[in-house]
């Protein structure tokens, strides 16, 4: 399966382009988990009292909890998608060393990063961190007081022309059922059906008709990092007079969120096409909560931990 994802974000995200070095540089790193492990607010105030935060991301070989190499030192990005929004690039991490149980490893810290939005009940944010050059395998983490996707207002197009080389990837529905074609609530849906539909940058303009670059879902559970659902089916809809292409993606697994403290993110990437993609929140509750964060088993600046 990973095989697949690295083909599927090559291209996809080839647009998200120290101390204690060790004595000979470490072999060239191709992929990476990017995880948030951490969002604490300044004051730790609650949500909804929050203007600031610090986020703190580990970078670990993938399917693995080993740091990467203290030498590594690349350019690691913040993404916020706030609402139905497409995400956006707001901060570029910077590096520091954490020493744990007589083992060091690094960290990559966003410092001071303005959630006022937030403080509203009706909105919800959401971040994840990339590497430039690398491709990246990241959890997201939802910051609201209710971090649900739901009544998102769908953006009906207002054309449809062209082919464009950047565009907004968003999710306009995700209807659970019950594997027969029966809506239930989330924590009775055993699978759901995902449409996207694409639009130019910063527009309400839909791609055209002709456009035909293959459609990818994403989808994380709780803190993982996200895994490749696969390939959209295209087909044509009218709405308002404007016809254009959507996406689907039908009998997606979502069974773990009937388990009411699982939640799914979705998130979409277009072939080789530059894209920003709105997240939805699939869940009966969405917000990270408090989660674990994960103890380093090797890696860093150590081949493993002394103690």
């Amino acid at each position: 399966m990973r095989r697949l994802v690295v083909v599927a974000l090559l291209t996809a995200l080839a647009f998200l382009s120290g101390a204690r070095a060790q004595a000979a540089p470490s072999p060239a790193i191709t992929q990476v988990d990017a995880r948030i492990e951490i969002v604490w607010p300044h004051g730790a105030r609650a949500v909804t009292a929050t203007d600031l935060v610090n986020i703190t991301t580990y970078l670990l070989m993938p399917d693995t909890l080993t740091s990467v190499p203290c030498d590594f030192n690349p350019t690691v990005r913040l993404w916020q998608a706030i609402n139905n929004q497409p995400a956006a690039n707001i901060a570029i991490a910077e590096r520091r060393f954490v020493t744990e149980r007589g083992f060091t490893y690094p960290v990559w810290d966003f410092n001071n990063i303005n959630v006022s939005a937030a403080r509203n009940p009706a909105n919800k944010m959401y971040f994840y961190a990339t590497v430039d050059g690398v491709t990246t395998f990241f959890n997201v983490w939802s910051h609201a007081a209710d971090a649900r996707t739901y009544n998102p207002d769908p953006v009906n197009p207002v054309g449809a022309a062209g082919i464009p080389g950047e565009v907004d990837a968003r999710i306009q529905v995700v209807w659970p059922h019950n594997g027969q074609g029966l809506p239930v609530p989330v924590t009775q849906a055993a699978r759901a059906n995902v449409q996207v539909a694409l639009f130019w940058r910063g527009s309400g303009q839909s791609v055209g008709r002709e456009f035909n670059q293959p459609v990818n879902l994403f989808k994380s559970l709780n803190n993982n990092p996200n895994a490749l659902v696969g390939a959209g089916v295209k087909r044509l809809v009218t709405e308002n007079g404007v016809t254009y292409p959507v996406w689907e993606f039908n009998d997606v697994d979502v069974s773990a969120a009937r388990n009411a403290l699982n939640k799914y993110y979705f998130r979409a990437l277009v072939g080789n096409t530059r894209t920003a993609s709105t997240i939805w929140a699939h869940a009966a509750d969405a917000r990270t909560i408090f989660p674990q964060p994960d103890v380093i088993q090797g890696g860093g600046c150590r081949t493993r931990p002394t103690g």
